[in-house]
């Protein structure tokens, strides 16, 4: 996953060397980029807290609106 707009990437994929049953999230940008291993938990626990922020802003919102 590219965003032009912001000159970062983003990549999950299996682990290439078959070894473990980890991912391998990479990310960076045009002149920087790092990889680190997870589990499968690790990324059920990255969506579950992109999914809190994402609900605490949309509750930010509506207090807002009130």
């Amino acid at each position: 996953m590219k965003n032009e707009k912001k000159g970062c990437f983003l990549n999950i994929y299996k682990d290439p060397t078959g070894k473990k049953k980890d991912y391998i999230i990479e990310m960076g940008g045009e002149y920087d980029s790092f990889r680190i291993a997870v589990d499968f938990a690790n990324l059920l626990t990255i969506k579950n807290n992109i999914i809190k922020i994402e609900e605490g802003v949309k509750k930010n919102e509506r207090d807002f609106d009130n």
